[in-house]
């Protein structure tokens, strides 16, 4: 089985990308015996210069070899940067971005391990459009202001009922997925 060179856990709902870029971590780390061989990044970015910080110590955690030889695995976590938002238009995030491409070109995968979460994304912008045809892409989805993505929102529901032992029927998820709008955080949460 060949490893990809990253995983980007992507969607329009930070809470899902969360929920979902956690358990895809706790994986990551659960075959790595060297705590010093974890690493996590905030890909928050509220300015060029911190888009610039992120990608710079992503390099650097990338070039880093493991203490003991092992593996190694990197999160860099909650991206912002590759929203469509003033931070994520600017000219120097779109060169980081290109930057960010070099480093994750570069990755091995049987030495390091790359996850990456991000919401929003803009996934008209070439850099994104990359990192999903290069690397192993997850969609967290959600619903939309179009009511679309609800089958997103079920199964996330089915499955944190089914984990409490509860079954609730197709007329209550309807009531309850109306009552909290679609917010999934929410959803959870009365579930």
């Amino acid at each position: 089985m060949s490893l990809a060179k990253y995983t980007l856990i992507a969607g329009p709902d930070d809470f899902l990308v969360n929920r979902l870029a956690k358990k895809r971590w706790a994986e990551m780390c659960a075959t790595i015996d060297d705590d010093f061989s974890i690493e996590e990044i905030s890909g928050h970015a509220g300015k060029v210069e911190e888009v610039d910080a992120a990608v710079n110590m992503l390099r650097q955690s990338v070039q880093t070899l493991g203490l003991f030889g092992g593996r190694r695995v990197i999160w860099l976590k909650g991206v912002s940067f590759l929203a469509d938002n003033q931070t994520g238009r600017a000219e120097g995030t779109q060169k980081a971005c290109e930057d960010l491409q070099e480093v994750l070109e570069s990755v091995i995968p049987e030495e390091v391990g790359v996850l990456i979460s991000a919401s929003p994304v803009d996934r008209r912008k070439r850099f994104a459009k990359w990192l999903e045809k290069n690397g192993e892409y997850i969609f967290a989805g959600g619903m939309d202001a179009k009511g679309k993505g609800v089958e997103t929102l079920v199964a996330m529901l089915e499955e944190e009922c089914s984990s409490l032992g509860v079954r609730m029927g197709r007329q209550a998820i309807e009531v309850l997925l109306s009552k909290v709008n679609g917010n999934s955080r929410l959803l959870l949460e009365e579930a």
